[in-house]
């Protein structure tokens, strides 16, 4: 019944429909170069808040695998993006259901205009914000370790990248 739900629902194909796109035409902006997956966070964590984690890892390791297909990138690599992003999403689910919201298929969550809480801005802000630090820590411990560089100096260099999606994130995933 929750599949059916998720492959029936309009807001979650707006959501799956851009990660589609995405993985046939990457958006990678210049501070990213050869890193296409940067604007799935996006989508991946609107998808999350609407129709919560199973359906997002399902979508999530659907769109990796394709995009890596279609780039023809090594396995390895293809594993890790999807590990990472899954990590990422459990990560943000476990802030989003510290505050008691827990979307499904058959049950998805919105704010509600009139009725929007301040517990529901701050539970989507420090989701976003851990979807962000563990997405992007992640990719720069591997490049620190492939390429025998610091961590910090990495994430440093990462931040203005770092800022600049977080903000598109959080503000824009919930509408």
């Amino acid at each position: 019944r929750g599949v059916h739900m998720l492959i029936t629902s309009p807001g979650c194909w707006l959501v799956a429909a851009p990660l589609a796109v995405i993985a046939v035409r990457p958006i990678v902006p210049a501070i990213r170069a050869g890193d296409p997956t940067f604007a799935l966070v996006v989508f991946l964590f609107a998808l999350l808040l609407r129709v919560g984690l199973p359906a997002a890892v399902i979508l999530c390791v659907v769109t990796m695998a394709l995009r890596g297909f279609l780039a023809r990138e090594a396995i390895h690599r293809n594993l890790f993006n999807a590990g990472q992003h899954v990590l990422t999403l459990f990560t943000a689910w476990a802030v989003l259901h510290a505050f008691s919201i827990d979307p499904t298929p058959i049950h998805p969550w919105s704010f509600h205009e009139p009725n929007i809480k301040v517990s529901q801005l701050i539970a989507v802000s420090l989701a976003g914000l851990a979807y962000l630090v563990v997405d992007n820590a992640s990719v720069d411990v591997a490049i620190a370790l492939i390429e025998h560089r610091s961590f910090l100096r990495i994430a440093h260099d990462d931040l203005r990248h770092f800022a600049m999606v977080g903000v598109a994130m959080v503000s824009l995933s919930p509408l």
